[in-house]
């Protein structure tokens, strides 16, 4: 409250300045008077002497003056009467504030959801994909045996998991439906750094051909199927007429990137056309999480290093194949950034 204390003392001032002019006018006036100068004539001399006395009073106010406030005080009050005068224009006014705030606020939520937040991962930052590419494509779907060949090989990284998108009927508990899946490594989880909600990851003896068939289910399936009943782990979810041991649940809200997957079940125990042809890429994906200290140019330069090595050992299934190693938030974002910050620029920019 001291700007208001302040304000006060300076309609004082102002009043005292008044006085003062006055009473400077008067004392020259009595000594016109003693100088013989006619009395009729000697009020008009002093105001000639002293000068405009009105103007004098808004200089020295103008000194004191304290703007931040008293001139945003004196422009909302003509603002106010501006718009009082127009009620049609000042309708739109206000609309057009409104619409304009709300915009920008919905815009810079958005930004800052999907630029600035980072990923629901541990350490995101620490995170890639790792693609492999040829001279047509930058980036190529993995061979399952070249990631596995990475996964033994590369010192870059703490952990390398894969993925491949499938989707699976669901038959059993309750009614049939169609479901997003994902078919993933052991370890997939541990390397995004995501703590399951309930249970376990799939064991390696469970990532192989022949391994049990066990799933972990999403947050949305435990709640719909199983009523949230804690002792979903060791029950059943029969997926394309199979039967998979529910051995974890991921947390509410888990996605890979864009990708909503309902139920994960071992990457191992897929086709095994797909897992033993090096020649085959349909489909799979690579992540991995960086050592610390370690740069993504340095695991892009051993990456390359041990995909040479497998071009020469394989070159029908390998030929003319390099690495391409780039951040997990960059892939998630992708064209998407660009453009929202396109359309968060200014309007008066275009």
């Amino acid at each position: 409250m001291n700007w208001l204390k302040q304000l006060f003392l300076r309609r004082r001032f102002y009043g005292e300045l008044s006085l003062e002019i006055r009473e400077h006018i008067d004392e020259r006036i009595e000594e016109l008077v003693a100088q013989g100068t006619p009395k009729k004539q000697t009020a008009a001399a002093a105001r000639r002497e002293f000068g405009n006395m009105t103007l004098i009073e808004e200089d020295s106010r103008a000194i004191w003056q304290w703007p931040t406030v008293e001139s945003f005080l004196s422009d909302l009050r003509y603002g106010m009467r501006m718009l009082r005068t127009s009620p049609g224009f000042t309708t739109v006014a206000v609309l057009t504030v409104a619409l304009g705030i709300g915009a920008n606020t919905a815009m810079f939520s958005v930004v800052e959801g999907v630029l600035l937040a980072p990923l629901q991962y541990f350490q995101p930052d620490r995170l890639v994909l790792v693609w492999e590419n040829n001279p047509r494509f930058p980036r190529v779907r993995v061979s399952y045996p070249n990631f596995l060949d990475w996964q033994r090989t590369a010192r870059s990284f703490q952990q390398m998991a894969a993925g491949m998108e499938q989707g699976v009927d669901l038959t059993a508990p309750g009614t049939a439906e169609h479901l997003n899946g994902e078919e993933i490594s052991s370890g997939f989880f541990g390397t995004l750094g995501v703590e399951l909600a309930l249970g376990r990851e799939f064991f390696p003896q469970e990532d192989q051909r022949g391994g049990s068939p066990v799933a972990i289910i999403s947050n949305r399936l435990w709640r719909n199927r199983f009523d949230s009943n804690p002792e979903v782990l060791g029950q059943y979810v029969t997926l394309d007429g199979v039967n998979y041991t529910v051995v974890g649940v991921v947390p509410s809200g888990f996605s890979f990137g864009h990708q909503y997957a309902d139920v994960y079940t071992p990457l191992g125990r897929s086709d095994p056309l797909i897992l033993n042809d090096r020649a085959a890429r349909d489909g799979i994906f690579t992540l991995a999480r960086l050592q610390p200290g370690v740069t993504l140019a340095q695991s892009q330069a051993e990456m390359s290093t041990i995909q040479n090595g497998l071009d020469q050992l394989y070159p029908d299934a390998n030929r003319d194949l390099g690495i391409y190693a780039e951040p997990l938030k960059q892939v998630v974002v992708g064209n998407v950034g660009r453009t929202l910050l396109l359309l968060l620029e200014p309007w008066g920019s275009s």
